[in-house]
């Protein structure tokens, strides 16, 4: 570029005077600025509070999934230790115990009251099958596997308490490692009778069945709770609009089923396991009956199934998540 382009120290420059109309332009755009400052302050102070309740529930939220996460991840760990230690703890106890032909398995929470009258009333053999009861002990702290051991029943004791579920499961982890060939669910607390047993296997030695549920409302029942009878139709209907499966006592714990289709089942429920067996051996195609049985009042003790509303909340959300899944 040529030099002349640029001003020279000798060259004059332009001097800029505010014109009336810009000064007051400029005025008004402070006191503009000034406004909306006051206005957006007094917003704030309306809204402060609410503000900080919103960020610390979002906070809160976010430290709660974070603590769930690693709960569960830390109870995960735990049922596997207990598990292992179970299983050592019954590996120890018997080197080579036979469970072929019929595995009773009763899952046992501080049951010692109970426990003995109900071990006695199992039939040595059923349909011309030699009978063998596993007690599971989960986390007792009374006499209950004493009582088993006394009663000449193979004994599993888990040193956690984490419910039925998980119970069952040790249960069914041994009847398929030492093959069993049909396994018989029953509860400790003497409200079934177990020379019925006959009826629930019969479906299954015959071919007609892989899975028999035995059912209170074909058979008799004593009324213990109105509200858990409601539900029992209620989750009935709603199994059979899910599954297209008529299933009248979905929650009933006496059931026979053949053990090695419980190697192909997803049971992850450590506490509320009926709907989650149940459904998933539907959905995944095994055939499913039902069978009349007897229930009757639970004999000693109380149920460990919490209160029927807390309770009927959980056994809905596990036959939703089971059918999601597939089973």
């Amino acid at each position: 570029m040529r030099s002349d382009q640029f001003p020279t120290s000798s060259t004059a420059l332009p001097t800029r005077r505010w014109s009336g109309r810009k000064l007051l332009i400029g005025v008004m755009a402070v006191f503009l600025v000034i406004i909306l400052a006051v206005m957006a302050r007094l917003l704030f102070a309306m809204l402060d509070t609410k503000l900080i309740w919103v960020f610390y529930l979002g906070a809160s939220i976010g430290l709660l999934q974070n603590h769930i996460k690693r709960s569960r991840a830390l109870w995960r760990r735990l049922n596997v230790l207990s598990d292992w230690l179970a299983l050592e703890r019954f590996n120890q106890s018997y080197s080579h115990p036979d469970l072929n032909g019929v595995t009773v398995i009763i899952p046992a929470y501080n049951e010692a009251a109970t426990l003995r009258q109900t071990l006695n009333a199992i039939p040595s053999t059923v349909c011309g099958l030699p009978v063998h009861t596993l007690v599971i002990s989960d986390g007792s702290d009374d006499d209950t596997p004493i009582v088993a051991t006394q009663r000449q029943a193979y004994v599993c004791h888990s040193p956690l308490q984490r419910g039925q579920g998980a119970a069952l499961r040790l249960g069914y982890h041994l009847a398929l490692r030492h093959r069993s060939r049909y396994v018989v669910t029953l509860d400790a607390d003497g409200q079934y009778i177990p020379s019925e047993m006959e009826i629930l296997l019969r479906p299954l030695l015959d071919g007609e069945a892989d899975f028999t549920q035995g059912s209170r409302r074909l058979g008799t029942y004593e009324l213990e709770s109105r509200l858990r009878i409601m539900g029992m139709f209620l989750f009935g209907w709603v199994i059979r609009l899910l599954t297209r499966h008529s299933i009248t006592d979905s929650s009933n714990g006496f059931r026979a089923i053949r053990t090695d289709i419980l190697d192909h089942l997803t049971l992850l429920e450590d506490q509320y396991h009926a709907s989650e067996l149940l459904i998933g051996s539907i959905l995944k195609g095994y055939r499913v009956v039902e069978r009349p049985i007897t229930m009757l009042r639970r004999q000693a003790g109380t149920s460990k199934k919490g209160r029927s509303l807390v309770y009927g909340w959980h056994y809905a959300r596990v036959i939703v998540g089971t059918w999601l899944r597939g089973g």
